[in-house]
């Protein structure tokens, strides 16, 4: 194969375009959450792009390749993902002192409760302030002490179904290489997208550093940065629903 299609592959790949949405959507859904997230998206992304290379090489002389709706899943799974993140922590602790109630919890946390405490606990209603609720949130404390090994609403797979969705859904810097992916042989197809998957992810990888840097630097404050990252993915997947909306030409964000 011609290396000079490569090296065409990777500098379209490398190319300035979306360059501050790829780091924004990669950052966002992965700060404080670790690099082993991070390298979650980097994957699913890298598969998405992929797997859209082989359909081009399949269909792509048989049919349009337009972005419009994996726009609108795009947007969706940005969202969902966005209000899991943001829903995940209360509703998990609701769960959990529910659960507490019905094997007993109250009864344990009368015997053991201080006399000042009596006031404060409704075994009827199961809606503890007492220690059954203490117990519930000194737990989600000790989730959030743990740094990056627990990741509320949004885990490995789930970032990485985020980045396969992002990838899949085509970009005007892929859409330069798809008239010299449908006149390659199969495998130089798949290497020449193989090759810009690869390079047009350093932008996705700075996002992920600067969420991971962060992490680091502000390690007692990750749930805040979690729910601002939800936040973001929110705007993202809304931002990509008006693309949805305002749809007009064939490829292209």
């Amino acid at each position: 194969m011609d290396t000079d299609l490569l090296i065409t592959a990777a500098l379209i790949g490398f190319g300035f375009g979306n360059v501050f949405l790829c780091s924004f959507i990669s950052l966002s859904s992965t700060v404080g959450r670790g690099l082993h997230v991070g390298a979650a998206f980097i994957a699913g992304r890298f598969l998405g792009i992929m797997t859209l290379g082989l359909f081009i090489v399949l269909f792509g002389w048989y049919m349009d390749l337009s972005s419009q709706w994996m726009l609108l899943v795009f947007a969706l799974a940005s969202i969902a993902f966005g209000l899991l993140v943001l829903v995940w922590p209360s509703g998990m602790a609701r769960l959990k002192l529910l659960k507490h109630c019905e094997v007993g919890g109250c009864k344990d946390c009368e015997h053991n409760a201080k006399p000042d405490d009596a006031g404060a606990h409704d075994c009827k209603s199961c809606s503890s302030t007492g220690c059954a609720m203490s117990s519930v949130k000194k737990n989600s404390e000790d989730k959030h002490d743990s740094l990056f090994t627990k990741s509320e609403g949004m885990g490995v797979m789930s970032v990485g179904f985020l980045g396969f969705v992002r990838g899949a859904t085509p970009c005007l810097k892929l859409l330069l290489l798809v008239p010299l992916i449908l006149t390659l042989p199969i495998y130089d197809s798949l290497a020449v997208t193989g090759v810009f998957a690869a390079s047009s992810s350093i932008y996705s990888v700075i996002g992920i550093i600067g969420g991971y840097v962060l992490g680091m630097n502000f390690s007692q404050k990750i749930p805040q940065l979690r729910r601002a990252g939800a936040f973001m993915l929110i705007a993202v997947g809304i931002y990509f629903a008006y693309k949805f909306w305002t749809f007009s030409c064939p490829g292209g964000i």
